[in-house]
């Protein structure tokens, strides 16, 4: 029941579950929530008899097949961490990424809610690729951030306090050492978004601090 406050929940998911949870999960959706499902769908109960109320409320069914496959996902494409394949989805669930044959993540409205399968892997290990595809899940549940970047390699993160909020900038293309990344002495043009409304804030005055004393 404490979930009922929320508008998105991501749940790591196996091949069990007990028909209560899984029953709970249904209603989630179907009064209006994004149910984001991570591994595969449970199609037994605790006691590893069959129990698929989940999977036939919201008609994703998966396979188990762990591998390392080249997820494509719109314009993104990049190596990951599988658990498995969705093999058999809604009529009208959107596909979100595949491998291939292999269809790898899909979403779907169900009731007044959403519902999104993958069965990729959430790490990102600092890829920016990976990163922007669990991006574009929570997006389509309508979930977003109000900050934003030009540079992929650049990481912004936002926290807002009552009076004031520290917008925070990282270049882990330089502190990581990512393959992808542009030479540290190349010099780069990056912009940088935060739509302060969104975050509660109102201030317009902005203040930027080099805190790690590198050039900029």
């Amino acid at each position: 029941q404490r979930l009922d406050k929320y508008g998105t929940v991501i749940m790591p998911c196996s091949e069990f579950m007990d028909p209560d949870s899984q029953e709970q999960l249904v209603a989630f959706v179907r009064g209006g929530a994004h149910l984001i499902l991570i591994g595969s769908v449970p199609k037994l109960d605790l006691e590893m008899e069959p129990c698929e109320i989940l999977a036939k409320a919201l008609g994703f069914r998966t396979s188990l097949e762990s591998a390392i496959l080249t997820v494509e996902s719109k314009h993104l494409e990049f190596a990951a961490q599988t658990y498995g394949t969705i093999r058999r989805t809604p009529p009208r669930a959107a596909k979100l990424a595949k491998s291939g044959a292999k269809l790898l993540a899909a979403t779907n409205r169900s009731g007044k809610g959403q519902v999104t399968v993958t069965t990729v892997s959430p790490g990102s290990q600092l890829h920016p690729e990976r990163l922007a595809f669990f991006h574009e899940i929570l997006k389509s549940g309508k979930l977003t951030t109000p900050v934003s970047s030009s540079d992929p390699h650049v990481h912004v993160v936002l926290h807002a306090h009552q009076k004031a909020g520290l917008l925070m900038v990282y270049d882990i293309a330089e502190t990581v050492g990512l393959a992808t990344a542009p030479e540290p002495s190349v010099a780069r043009e990056v912009i940088i978004g935060a739509d302060l409304s969104a975050a509660g804030l109102t201030a317009p005055k902005i203040t930027l601090t080099d805190v790690l004393g590198t050039d900029t």
